[in-house]
């Protein structure tokens, strides 16, 4: 059992659903104060710390209710998966982007980072 506490705070929640199968990081809500570091990357680096403490080599992120994301929230999505690349391929793991289409800005916000790290980074439309 993963050890994540969930985080409600102004526009945004952040937390984790866990079967024997699989992990859903879920972010919904708005992304939208210009410094969202201090509420979305605790919340990244005790996922990140929990999933290589786990049997897991991939994390899915659940955003079809995350109705926008501005540049800093990417920023620190991109920090995640910065240090993911960093690793020795055996400490690595995958991140599925779970989107609805019906929301355009959900995958066009997150190409860039798919782009620079294709190998970890898929979509997957809901």
């Amino acid at each position: 059992m993963l050890n994540i506490k969930e985080i409600k705070e102004k526009n945004i929640s952040l937390s984790v659903k866990e079967d024997t199968s699989k992990i859903v990081a879920v972010i919904d809500g708005k992304i939208d104060m210009p410094n969202p570091d201090s509420i979305i990357t605790p919340f990244l680096s005790s996922l990140d710390k929990e999933i290589l403490n786990s049997v897991f080599k991939k994390v899915y992120f659940d955003t079809t209710k995350l109705e926008f994301i501005n540049s800093s929230g990417i920023k620190s999505l991109l920090h995640l998966v910065m240090n993911i690349i960093k690793r020795p391929e055996n400490s690595q793991y995958e991140i599925i982007i779970l989107y609805d289409q019906n929301i355009i800005a959900q995958k066009t916000r997150f190409d860039s980072i798919a782009f620079l790290a294709p190998n970890i980074v898929k979509f997957k439309e809901v």
